[in-house]
């Protein structure tokens, strides 16, 4: 952590005599600090995977929670799973142990979850949002990261319906080279677009789908009242999946 101090100080020095710096709104602190530290942890453990060092990428991260008083992790790394004589083994938190996804609700996992695991597993994903807020991109950065690392693509169609996206949101995702980002235009005048779906897809017609009432904010994806369903798909509507 001292590494981290000493860096947030240098860049505040640095910002300070470049006489550029302006200070941070107390309202924002959680958005700046939660990207510097996504960008310092994704950076410490990033070439370290590449190099398939799975034992320092566990004790890296052991160093970083202990720091933060969490439990450590033990290594190597497990996951539940589940097997079905119909589908492939896949997780536990898989379309076919949720239907529905309410976060805010009691015994409910969040959507941030779902989304990850879903990215992890996908060949490309599209989603549609009408909503994309910065702390909801902020929240999915280190999955966006990987998945650009490993070439991965993904469409995101939103608007500018009630002025509710946010352009720092759309600037931080414009600078993935595996994101296209459209901005949906209205066919008649002040005409609504409140979708909200995201797609996954993957080898052998295995895809999957998230659709309800979730935009891409940080309140739609972790605790805020929604209700979302997710489904597998022999075959989307996509040219690049459909033969």
């Amino acid at each position: 952590m001292s590494s981290f101090q000493e860096k947030l100080r240098s860049q505040n020095t640095a910002a300070s005599l470049s006489g550029k710096s302006s200070p941070v709104q107390p309202a924002d602190y959680t958005a700046e600090l939660l990207t510097h530290l996504n960008e310092l942890f994704y950076k410490s453990i990033v070439e370290l995977q590449q190099n398939q060092l799975t034992g320092e990428m566990i004790e890296t991260t052991n160093h970083w929670l202990s720091a933060l008083n969490e439990p450590l992790l033990a290594t190597p790394l497990h996951r539940e799973l589940t097997s079905s004589a119909a589908l492939p083994v896949q997780y536990e938190r898989s379309m076919r142990a949720w239907d529905l996804i309410a976060p805010g609700q009691e015994n409910q996992e969040k959507l941030l979850h779902h989304l990850i695991d879903e990215l992890s597993t996908a060949q490309s994903a599209d989603w549609m949002v009408s909503f994309t807020r910065h702390s909801g991109i902020q929240a999915l950065v280190p999955s966006l990261q990987e998945a650009e690392r490993i070439h991965k693509p993904i469409r995101i169609l939103t608007s500018f319906y009630m002025n509710i996206t946010e352009a720092k949101a759309l600037r931080t995702l414009m600078q993935f080279k595996n994101i296209e980002i459209k901005i949906y235009e209205p066919i008649k005048k002040n005409q609504a677009f409140h979708p909200k779906a995201y797609l996954f897809t993957r080898e052998a017609n295995l895809h999957s789908a998230i659709i309800g009432s979730s935009n891409l904010s940080k309140s739609a994806l972790t605790n805020g009242l929604e209700w979302n369903r997710k489904n597998i798909f022999g075959c989307f509507r996509r040219q690049t999946v459909c033969s």
